[in-house]
C-alpha cells in the first residue's frame, strides 16, 4: 500500500500540535506559579476546605495539562510522518486540555484572582475547532453535538469537583454517596465527545449513561446546597446540561450515528462521501 504524501492538512495539523505542545509546557508554568496564591487565597476567604481541596487536585490537573501537552508532541511526529493515529491523539490532548484549563480559570475565578488559565484555554479550543473543522473536516452537526457534550464534560466534573470541597467542610452524607459519580458521568462525556466525531453507535448509549449518572449524582447536590444557601447552586447547570443531553439522544440519537465515510482530500470523518 502506497503512502500518501504529506498534505497541506497534515501541516497545518502538526503545526497546531506543536502549538499544544507548547500550551502544556506553559501550564506548568502557570502552575507553579499559581500554586501557592491559589492555596493562600481560599485561606484568606475562609475556605479551607477549598485549600485543603486543591492541595492535592490542582497538582493532578496540572498533570492532564502536562500530559496533554505530550500528546500534542506526539500528534505532531504522527501528522508529519502521516499517520492515521495522529489526529485523534490530538483530538484526546485538547479534550484534556480544555478541562484543565478551564478548571484553572474556575478556581482562581471563584477568589477574584486573575484567570490566566484563559490565555491557555482560548488557544485549546482554537486548536479544537481547527482539527474538527479543517485538519478533519466533521459535519457541523456532529461538531455542535460534540462540543455540548464537551461543555457536560467539563461541567460534571467541576461538579465532583465541588463536591468534593462539600465533602471535606461538610462532610454530608450525599456528597459523600454521589461524589464520584459525578466523575464517572464526565468520563462517560469525555469518550462520547471524542466517540461521536465518529459517529460510533456506542457513543449513543455512553451518552446516555452518562445523562442519567450527571441527573442521579447532580439533582440531590444542586437541591441541598439551594437550601442551604437559599441562592441558585451553580450545581444546576450540569443538571441542566444532562438533562439536555438525555432528551437530546433519546430523540435524534440513532440519527447521528452513521457508517464513517474517508474521502481522499482529508479524510472526513462523521460525513456522508462527498465527490474527491
Amino acid at each position: 500500500m502506497v503512502q500518501k504524501g504529506l498534505t497541506m492538512r497534515d501541516k497545518v495539523g502538526g503545526l497546531i500540535a506543536l502549538i499544544g505542545a507548547s500550551l502544556g509546557a506553559v501550564s506548568f508554568i502557570l502552575f507553579l506559579d499559581k500554586y501557592q496564591p491559589l492555596i493562600e487565597g481560599n485561606k484568606a476567604v475562609k475556605n479551607l476546605a477549598g485549600a485543603k481541596m486543591l492541595t492535592g487536585l490542582y497538582p493532578a490537573i496540572n498533570d492532564i495539562a502536562m500530559a496533554s501537552g505530550v500528546a500534542f508532541l506526539v500528534a505532531c511526529f504522527g501528522f508529519l510522518t502521516v499517520k492515521k493515529w495522529a489526529w485523534p491523539m490530538a483530538i484526546i490532548a485538547a479534550t484534556c486540555g480544555l478541562l484543565a484549563s478551564w478548571l484553572g480559570i474556575v478556581w482562581p475565578l471563584m477568589i477574584q484572582q486573575p484567570v490566566t488559565y484563559l490565555a491557555i484555554f482560548v488557544p485549546e479550543f482554537l486548536i479544537w475547532l481547527t482539527l474538527v473543522l479543517y485538519v478533519r473536516p466533521i459535519d457541523i452537526k456532529i461538531v455542535v453535538v460534540s462540543i455540548i457534550g464537551g461543555i457536560a464534560f467539563i461541567l460534571n466534573f467541576m461538579n465532583g469537583t465541588a463536591a468534593l470541597n462539600k465533602m471535606i467542610g461538610i462532610k454530608s452524607p450525599l456528597f459523600f454517596g454521589t461524589q464520584q459519580l459525578n466523575w464517572f458521568a464526565a468520563v462517560a462525556f469525555g469518550i462520547f465527545t471524542i466517540a461521536i466525531l465518529y459517529r460510533k453507535d456506542w457513543a449513543i448509549p455512553i451518552g446516555l449513561g452518562g445523562s442519567v449518572m450527571g441527573l442521579i449524582a447532580g439533582i440531590p447536590l444542586a437541591y441541598l446546597n439551594t437550601m442551604q444557601t437559599k441562592e441558585f447552586s451553580l450545581f444546576w447547570i450540569a443538571v441542566i446540561v444532562s438533562g439536555f443531553m438525555l432528551i437530546g439522544l433519546l430523540i435524534h440519537g440513532q440519527k447521528l450515528v452513521n457508517p464513517v465515510q474517508e474521502v481522499e482530500t482529508g479524510q472526513y470523518l462523521g460525513t456522508r462521501s462527498r465527490a474527491s
